[in-house]
């Protein structure tokens, strides 16, 4: 027994995409460019399978993601160091003038992370089902 990932991408104009491991990496790692997408943000679907004699059996595990890209096209990675920054740098504000301080930054952080993440609608998991063998998910 062992275990594999694929990796989809939703596109609004043409749908499910599988995506091969390794170019997911390069893309990820700004090796590799994506035009269609210079600009955007996409959804990306992160699942984890279970094999059995080189054949999936089951679905471990399932992440939703998004995907940002900057205009030319590369994974837009200095979004995700400026979240990494507002979740280890303190923001301090003063409120109403007297001594009380509200740390920001973990509540910001929070937001925008939430933000990284979605929820498939069922129409979105039937487009999934169909990328997979029958009874996977």
């Amino acid at each position: 027994m062992g275990f594999g990932r694929r990796i989809f991408f939703f596109d609004e104009s043409q749908g499910i995409e599988r995506i091969p491991n390794k170019r997911f990496e390069r893309i990820y790692d700004g090796k590799e460019r994506c035009p269609r997408f210079a600009d955007d943000t996409i959804r990306y679907a992160h699942l984890f399978l279970m094999f059995l004699d080189r054949r999936p059996i089951s679905v471990a595990h399932m992440e939703f993601f998004t995907l940002r890209f900057d205009g030319m096209g590369f994974h837009d990675r200095e979004f995700l160091n400026r979240l990494a920054m507002m979740t280890y740098e303190p923001v301090q504000s003063q409120v109403c003038g007297g001594n009380n301080v509200v740390y920001v930054s973990n509540r910001i952080a929070q937001r925008a992370l939430a933000r990284l993440h979605w929820a498939p609608t069922e129409r979105e998991m039937e487009a999934l089902r169909n990328q997979l063998p029958p009874g996977l998910i």
